[in-house]
């Protein structure tokens, strides 16, 4: 996500260099934590000085922005176009609970904007809820649709699409890669399961 404190770098070696500390802060943040990993961590693991890591990056705080945000805006780019579809509303759920899942599932480090974002100060914490809100917003509205239309029973839009999110988030708990389900195969079982308890309340 651009921002005026992040030097983008035009260069294509300035761009994979960028991508290679953000990957490996990624990593690091995962793994042991924001508050227990230090910008010499980063640094280690890229193989570079410190300097590298400040001239991208004013402080550590904006590199947990930029990886929770642009994993954020990943995910958007995602779902944004199924507000505006011409599709029925049972199928736009049911092609934002398969592509929610299967992409939620297939990134390296799904939980880091839930676990760290508490660290980020207030003012970049506002800007990363505000793309987190957009996102959620396309559950929101697509079951306002699915109401208005009558394909869906009368509920809370905003509790119902926590509880979808809640549910298909949770799925990072037991997933395997290497084990018998599919994340498209757990995503359709999800939206079959959803369907149901949605429609039962007609």
């Amino acid at each position: 996500m651009p921002n005026k404190h992040i030097t983008e770098g035009k260069h294509p070696r300035s761009k994979r260099l960028r991508k290679k500390i953000l990957n490996a802060a990624s990593r690091l943040f995962w793994q042991k934590g924001y508050k227990a990993t230090t910008i010499d961590d980063i640094a280690r693991a890229c193989r570079v000085n410190k300097a590298t890591i400040y001239y991208y990056f004013k402080n550590k705080a904006f590199l947990l922005f930029e990886i929770v945000c642009g994993i954020m805006q990943e995910g958007l780019e995602n779902v944004r176009p199924l507000k505006t579809s011409a599709m029925r509303p049972c199928e736009k759920l049911r092609v934002l609970i398969m592509q929610h899942t299967t992409w939620v599932l297939s990134l390296k480090w799904p939980a880091i904007g839930q676990m760290e974002r508490r660290n980020l100060p207030p003012r970049l914490l506002n800007e990363y809820l505000v793309l987190r809100d957009e996102y959620e917003d396309v559950f929101r509205s697509i079951i306002r649709e699915g109401i208005r239309k009558k394909e869906f029973g009368r509920m809370d839009p905003k509790l119902y699409s926590l509880f979808i999110l809640g549910l298909t988030n949770s799925f990072l708990n037991w997933y395997k890669p290497s084990g018998k389900l599919s994340p498209q195969k757990i995503a359709e079982e999800a939206y079959y399961f959803v369907l149901k308890s949605i429609q039962s309340s007609k």
